[in-house]
This record gives structure tokens, sequence and C-alpha cells, in this order.
């Protein structure tokens, strides 16, 4: 997956590996150059953002297919598309230790 393409998909239906609709893609989060970490925001009233990682997920033409199940993801306390070091602990609790970062070790794409 090219960096190039994952920005470009802001907007974009985000599925789970089964096709259930998570949300849309709103934020892109890279280390360095490369994309790690997205968020999602499901439902026209969510407020919530939904944190996840980019490990095996795939593109097509019409959406971003992860490699969590959606009854399985984290959303943040947060709303706003800032990280904080709560959200990518939690991040980190939920999906494994491979997946910890600080802060300022990630930058989003509309940072960018």
């Amino acid at each position: 997956m090219l960096v190039e393409q994952v920005e470009q998909w802001i907007g974009t239906d985000v599925v789970d590996p089964e096709g259930y609709a998570v949300g849309k893609l709103t934020e892109v989060y890279y280390r360095g150059a490369d994309p790690v970490l997205i968020g999602a925001r499901g439902g026209r009233l969510s407020r919530k953002r939904i944190l996840i990682p980019l490990e095996g997920a795939s593109v097509a033409r019409d959406y971003l297919r992860i490699a969590f199940p959606a009854d399985r993801l984290v959303q943040t306390k947060s709303s706003d598309d800032e990280l904080n070091a709560e959200d990518l602990a939690a991040v980190a609790d939920h999906y494994g230790a491979a997946h910890t970062a600080m802060p300022d070790e990630l930058e989003g794409s509309k940072a960018r």
C-alpha cells in the first residue's frame, strides 16, 4: 500500500474482513513515511473516532478493508483528529504492544 494511495482514500468506506461497514476513513497517521494507523467515524451522528492499525489492510475500488472485525475495534474518548497519549495507550492495550507509539512519533495526513 503506497502512502499516496492511502491519503487519497480519505472519505472512503472502511469495512472489516467480512465486509461489514465500520465507517468512513477520516485520517491516516504516519510513523515517518509509513502509514501505520487510521482514524474512522461510523454513522452520521457518531462523534467518536475509531483507531485501527493498517497492518493487514488492503484497498479495493470502493473501500479500505481492515484486518480486524468491526465488533473488536477500539473507540477513543476524544473526538478530534489529534492523537493523545491516552488514545495511543488504548490502541496498544487493545491491539497489542506492536502498536505502541507516543503522540510525537505519529503525524496525521492533515498535518503534512
